[in-house]
């Protein structure tokens, strides 16, 4: 029941803490089909939360067993759809306890569920994709042992990539590949099952792979880092929608700059990342950045009448929305010490503690009795959210102004270097 209660207003707080949300090729899930979701693990429980929020079958995600221990809790999770699942770590005797977990997950794939499973088996912010477990196949497989080889089982991967994980308004891209139909590969597992769980492990991993940025090599990470906030220029998006559907070019785009990089000989690299340090250090030295460079007629008198005319509205958003922002952004950055567990932190504790705040300003809204006082209420989070975009667009307009009041030869540096890099980039 809380999973349905708490979906909508999941998404709510999902599609403010993200900037946007690519969601593309989700006609590759089988819905009426039972289905394994294999994807990355980039963060602690974003990528479920994210999934359940924007398909319209319920997704049962596999979690940590730790987090069962007290009753409560374990209510509480079981009733949002989670599964638990434990480690070694969490000792021997409760290991035992995978046994009823797997026979639950073996019935509801027999009742043709959706159920998610990361792969990766642990949580780390990377954009690679690491060796992932064999659980997938093997719980397919357990299925078919006590239901039946009936049970049409399809296992879809998906690759969830972020812009930055951790941060307030980053972007997500969630990309579906083509789902394996596990009854294509029963006379393999009649053959020999273990060679069969092998076989199906790599091509999910094969397929996943081909939906997520992969960087080669850890100290490569910088100079990627620094070439996908250049190529973002060049692919800006809209504000609205928050959610899009069925768009790849996002996601392709920053894959491209990765595999370019993956490739590049040594020297080469080390050429590039010399360029793009000395255009980043210089960024920085004159307070300014790579949208401004991009988009160097960007500041104009227009743009300066809208800062003008939103700065009462920002106020008053500010004002009023205040406090949940501060309380989540708070405890994510200085309670939270694994980089993981900060943005699921963040978008838990701002969305309870918002919905909280609504219930006081409900109350309130019950005593004063008036349909003015109502209309003000339901227009608290909605000069939250211009509140945002006005800081937003009020960052833009303040690199921009320092770059429209460098002296021209500075102004030249800068775009020329700029003009180099995405030359050799080639994009």
């Amino acid at each position: 029941m809380l999973y349905h209660i708490f979906r909508p207003v999941a998404r709510i707080a999902l599609k403010t803490f993200f900037r946007k949300i690519y969601f593309t090729n989700t006609h590759h899930l089988p819905l009426d089909k039972p289905i394994l979701l294999a994807t990355n693990h980039p963060t602690a429980f974003i990528e479920p939360c994210i999934i359940a929020t924007n398909i319209s079958k319920d997704l049962h995600f596999i979690v940590r067993g730790d987090l069962f221990k007290k009753p409560l809790a374990r209510k509480i999770l079981l009733d949002f759809n989670m599964i638990p699942i434990f480690r070694f770590v969490d000792g021997y005797s409760n290991l035992k306890n995978n046994f009823d977990t797997l026979d639950y997950c073996y019935k509801k794939l027999s009742e043709g569920a959706l159920i998610h499973i990361l792969v990766e088996g642990n949580t780390k912010q990377e954009k690679r994709l690491r060796p992932i477990q064999k659980g997938a196949v093997r719980m397919a497989f357990g299925t078919w042992q006590k239901y039946g080889e009936e049970v049409d089982i399809y296992i879809v991967p998906a690759g969830v990539n972020y812009t930055y994980a951790d941060r307030f308004r980053s972007e997500v891209m969630i990309d579906f590949g083509e789902p394996i139909r596990m009854r294509d590969y029963l006379e393999q597992y009649h053959e020999h099952e273990k060679k069969a769980v092998r076989t199906i492990t790599k091509e999910v991993e094969a397929r996943l792979k081909e939906r997520i940025i992969c960087i080669d090599k850890v100290e490569d990470e910088p100079l990627v880092e620094q070439l996908l906030i250049m190529i973002r220029q060049e692919h800006p998006s809209s504000i609205l929608p928050i959610l899009k559907r069925g768009q790849e070019s996002r996601l392709h785009a920053e894959q491209k700059v990765a595999n370019f990089v993956n490739q590049l000989e040594e020297s080469e690299k080390a050429s590039l990342a010399f360029k793009t340090n000395t255009y980043f250090e210089k960024l920085n030295q004159h307070k300014t950045d790579d949208f401004a460079v991009r988009n160097s007629k960007w500041n104009t008198f227009s743009k300066t009448l809208i800062l003008m005319v939103g700065f009462i509205p920002f106020i008053l958003g500010l004002v009023l929305n205040g406090i949940p922002l501060w309380l989540a952004n708070k405890i994510g950055e200085e309670k939270i010490k694994q980089l993981e567990f900060k943005a699921p932190v963040k978008v838990a504790v701002g969305m309870g503690s918002f919905l909280v705040y609504a219930l006081i300003w409900l109350i309130i809204a019950i005593i004063v009795g008036t349909w003015q006082f109502w209309i003000f209420i339901f227009m608290i989070p909605v000069w939250g959210y211009v509140a945002i975009l006005y800081y937003e667009f009020y960052q833009k307009y303040k690199t921009s102004r320092q770059f429209k009041l460098l002296d021209l030869s500075n102004k030249d540096q800068l775009s020329n270097l700029r003009q180099e890099i995405m030359k050799r980039l080639n994009m």
